[in-house]
Order: structure tokens, then sequence, then C-alpha cells
């Protein structure tokens, strides 16, 4: 188990995170879906709070057993494990969130967290603030990426999602909260 650089949350913003933790604190997840010309494929996110760094998998299933080996390979290939990743409310991890309520998350899920050593936190109920880092870029992934690219099949699709270089234009603008670009902090 190998975890990205720790270090103290010292001002936390609206959504419980703090803008001043490193590298490896916070990581955003979030499943989704969309249309290819084979068909709909659904997708996991995992982007890196301090860096805003993007990794992504798509499949044709968005089971519990579809997004663990997933997730495990998303944080394979970012070669360590962020303290905290925040989920989105979805039925596969979250089982109940009321308003003003703790989530209950599946227990498979738990114990996959607790195998790779994350805290997981369910996004605040009606609070889209939560989501925010996460959904800049899957507003890239839904528009951009898809844009002028043909896609063979689903391993074809996951190999360009891989692989794209150089960075795409989101890795590069400078958030105002840290003003630096996400390339500079990963």
């Amino acid at each position: 188990m190998i975890t990205i650089g720790r270090t103290d949350a010292s001002e936390t913003n609206s959504t419980g995170e703090s803008e001043t933790n490193g590298p490896g604190h916070v990581g955003h997840f979030q499943p989704g879906s969309t249309r290819t010309s084979f068909g709909k494929v659904h997708f996991l996110a995992l982007t890196l709070g301090w860096s805003r760094y993007l990794w992504c998998g798509y499949g044709f299933q968005q089971d519990l057993l579809t997004l663990l080996h997933q997730l495990d390979q998303g944080l394979q290939d970012l070669g360590g494990v962020p303290q905290t990743l925040l989920f989105d409310n979805s039925k596969t991890t979250v089982l109940h969130h009321s308003f003003r309520a703790a989530a209950e998350f599946h227990p498979e899920f738990l114990r996959f967290a607790r195998h790779y050593g994350f805290r997981p936190l369910a996004c605040q109920v009606r609070r889209p603030q939560t989501k925010g880092k996460v959904e800049r870029t899957i507003g890239y992934l839904h528009r951009s990426f898809f844009y002028a690219r043909t896609f063979h099949d689903l391993d074809d699709l996951n190999a360009q999602c891989r692989e794209q270089k150089p960075a795409p234009r989101w890795f590069m603008w400078v958030p105002l909260t840290s003003l630096r670009t996400p390339a500079c902090r990963r």
C-alpha cells in the first residue's frame, strides 16, 4: 500500500476540504456514462484534488465489481492512494445517505477502502459544490475528449484515454485556489 505525501489540514473550504493540503490528501471519484458508436459505456473518473490530475477508465457495466476493478487500476496507475476519496452518492458505493446524516457505504466497498488505506467520504446530499473539482473533468470527458476521435471498441477507448499526450487543455489552466497549473502540482 502506497500513500502519496501527507500534510496537515489547516484551512477548510465549503466542502470541508482543505485548499492548502498538499499532494495526496484528497481525490474525487465520479462515475458516469456516455454513448459511443459501439454502445453505451460507463466511466469512472478519479481526479486528484491538489493537481486536478485525471485518471479515467471505461467499461460496459457499472456494478460494484467493475467499479472496484477500475478504482484499483486507477490507484495503481496514479502510483499512490490519496488519504481521502470523495464519492458521489451512486448506489454502487453508497447504500443510504439522507440529508444531514452520515452515509452508509457498501460493506465490500469499505473492505476495499481499508485494504488500500483511504477514508471514503460521500458528497453532501443536495450540495453540488462538493464535487466542483471533478465536474470540470467530467465536462472535458463528455465534450472535448470525444471530439474528432474514433474508437473501434472498449479497449481502444481506454487505450486512447490513457495515452493522451500532451495533457488536455484543462490540465494547463490556473485555478484561483492555488495559482499554479495542475501540471506543476502533480
